[in-house]
């Protein structure tokens, strides 16, 4: 990841770092969490669609960053520094131009 990194611009490397953390949080929670056993699998892809999801409960960066916290999967520490990063995730992902990381951040202050 960190050889992929260093090509990205600084838009780029935001959305790169936001996407595998919302990813590895996915993994962290789903291997915490009790799936049912006793459905079937196109029952166990719904289970799972209605989690993570783009309109699932876990289906925004957010949720998944508090839900970690709250079930004590990461600290508070990687709480914030997550939050950070989703609060710079935001105006990246809405930016038509690579802009350069400190505008970013400005961009998210009010």
């Amino acid at each position: 990841m960190f050889q992929q990194l260093s090509h990205e611009s600084d838009r780029g490397a935001v959305l790169v770092v936001a996407a595998y953390i919302d990813a590895a949080l996915e993994v962290l929670l789903a291997a915490f969490l009790v799936e049912p056993k006793c459905i079937g699998k196109s029952k166990m892809e719904e289970y799972r669609d209605s989690l993570y999801g783009p309109h699932g409960t876990l289906g925004s960066f957010s949720a998944k960053e508090v839900l970690a916290h709250a079930c004590g999967l990461i600290s508070w520490i990687e709480f914030t520094e997550i939050k950070a990063i989703r609060k710079v995730q935001i105006p990246a992902s809405n930016c038509l131009s690579a802009q350069p990381a400190t505008d970013l951040v400005s961009m998210e202050r009010p």
